[in-house]
């Protein structure tokens, strides 16, 4: 349904990037599933990277994944589990903030996505829990946060304009990205880089 913000942001802002994690890609690192796992795909972010966008949630709430437990950045001894959400959210920063220490993160927190916002998954969590842990580890960790969240993106769709901005509920099409998500971005790189 759309393309990737990667994309847009190359064509539209003239960046150079690179999508790791697609196609159903989860935080989670989920046995058995066939599908990318951001906790094993930021060891390839290259040194000489300006900006890191990290994206994640939606498809661990989907799937089920354990949301575990969040640590944080001061307790350096507890064992994080990469098969739950907490885990792998806290692997990936840790391996961030210990290998590419002078690259800005910032993370992308999804418009309020179709049927998922309020009700809880098998896991019995919201997807709001998911947000609420990532702001949480922004605090901790010092990243910066794309509220698309918070934007009008989640008044604004209605049966009227819904194919326009967001085909399916959950993926915005490229007028979507271009209108909440890119916006959001860009405004949090610039602040990145003040």
């Amino acid at each position: 349904n759309g393309t990737a913000v990667e994309h847009l942001l190359r064509t539209d802002y003239d960046m150079i990037g690179e999508n790791l994690s697609v196609g159903g890609a989860t935080m989670a690192a989920l046995s058995g599933s066939t599908n990318s796992h951001i906790v094993e795909q930021v060891t390839n972010i290259s040194a000489d990277t300006d900006v890191i966008i990290l994206e994640g949630g939606v498809n661990d709430f989907w799937s089920a994944a354990s949301f575990g437990t969040y640590v944080g950045c001061s307790d350096t001894t507890t064992e994080l589990n990469i098969q739950t959400f907490c885990g792998a959210l806290e692997t990936s920063l840790r391996w961030i903030r210990d290998n590419r220490p002078n690259i800005p993160v910032i993370y992308v927190l999804n418009h309020h996505i179709k049927g998922a916002d309020y009700g809880a998954n098998a896991d019995n969590h919201t997807f709001q829990d998911f947000r609420d842990v990532v702001i949480k580890a922004s605090n901790d960790y010092g990243f910066a946060l794309a509220r698309v969240d918070m934007t009008a993106f989640n008044t604004t769709i209605n049966v009227n304009n819904y194919s326009t901005y967001s085909g399916d509920g959950c993926h915005p099409t490229d007028a979507g990205y271009r209108k909440w998500y890119l916006p959001e971005i860009v405004n949090a790189i610039q602040r990145a880089f003040g």
